[in-house]
């Protein structure tokens, strides 16, 4: 995959990560909690899920395309 596609995919998921939701809520709440030291592993948790449920998601849709091809053509 070239490396253009990947920068893509990269800021794609920063921008889901981003967009305001539970994992934003979230972070904002520990934020003002506990403070910044507290709220980075928590940040930190939050991408990798992200990137497990897009990693998940492009799996289904390889298998997807695997069964049906030509419903994609």
């Amino acid at each position: 995959m070239e490396l253009h596609t990947w920068l893509v995919f990269l800021f794609g998921t920063a921008l889901i990560c981003a967009t305001p939701g539970p994992n934003m809520l979230h972070m904002m709440v520990t934020g003002a909690s506990f403070g910044i030291s507290k709220t980075l592993p928590s940040m930190l948790g939050c991408v990798i899920a992200v990137f497990i449920l897009i990693g998940a998601s492009v799996a289904g849709i390889g298998a997807l395309l695997q069964l049906f091809p030509n419903i994609f053509d």
